[in-house]
């Protein structure tokens, strides 16, 4: 079989994307965040917004920021007194989620990145069309996969990964032993970029973010968040960071998997 996988995480060369029709990706998400605005504090602030992006968008909910708070039973999530929109397509598949400070698109149906971004990029022009061109301060995008771990022959999991990343996953198991739970968390700086991989086994009904559904079964993780700092994405509105970044976290994907993973997901 032709090697598929990269030997280096961080080239430059070309690299095509390979489509994988039952790729186990549960969300992607991007996001701008920019410097909080006074126009919040009207009235329903951001009615000309909604307005322009709801032909995609047409469902909306009204509801307040979650903030991380950990506790004796973990970490979890709890209403904050700051308001956010989400608008949804007819589906519910698509989410733009705005607030005083930030703007996301998310899927939980993404087909591949030009699409994705195309989304993303008419979304950032609804914005500035109708609310202006704030500071922004971050710019990122977000590939989360969960693979459920009974739902794959007994010990295809390690196949799945390269060597070198299996983590917990290369210890050997005896019959009287399990692995219940192993996390890499890695953050590498690429030039003004850096991209953030974790990665790993975690028991049933356990998630690293408290946003996504977890598993009733054990699951294999990788999320994968490319970010910069970045203060004109407003402003100069265009794709060439975002793609950047998601050509990134891509990148950092290939490098992680091996063929056998491209092949039980293709």
């Amino acid at each position: 079989m032709e090697p598929l996988v990269l030997p280096d995480p961080f080239g430059t060369e070309p690299l095509e994307e390979i489509r994988l029709n039952h790729a186990p990706l549960v969300r992607v998400l991007a996001q701008a965040r920019f410097e909080h605005l006074s126009l919040f504090m009207k009235p329903d602030p951001i009615a000309p917004f909604v307005q322009e992006i709801s032909v995609e968008y047409p469902l909306l909910k009204e509801a307040h920021e979650l903030q991380v708070v950990v506790g004796p039973t973990g970490v979890s999530q709890e209403p904050s007194t700051n308001l956010l929109w989400q608008a949804r397509s007819h589906d519910s598949a698509w989410t733009v989620t705005i607030s005083n400070g930030s703007l996301a698109v998310e899927t939980s149906q993404y087909q591949s990145r030009d699409d994705f971004i195309e989304r993303f990029m008419r979304v950032l022009r609804a914005f500035t069309a109708t609310l202006g061109t704030p500071p922004s301060t971050r710019l990122g995008i977000r590939y989360t996969n969960q693979v459920n771990v009974d739902s794959i022959d007994p010990g295809q999991l390690s196949s799945l990964i390269r060597a070198d990343a299996k983590g917990g996953l290369a210890i050997p198991v005896r019959q009287n032993a399990e692995l219940r739970h192993s996390i890499t968390d890695a953050l590498f700086a690429i030039g003004d970029r850096f991209v953030q991989g974790r990665w790993g086994v975690l028991p049933p009904g356990t998630v690293l973010d408290p946003a996504l559904q977890p598993l009733p079964a054990k699951a294999w993780i990788l999320d994968l968040d490319s970010f910069m700092e970045a203060t004109d994405v407003f402003v100069n509105v265009q794709d060439g960071k975002i793609r950047g970044l998601a050509e990134q976290a891509y990148r950092l994907f290939r490098w992680l998997i091996t063929n056998e993973f491209i092949e039980r997901f293709r």
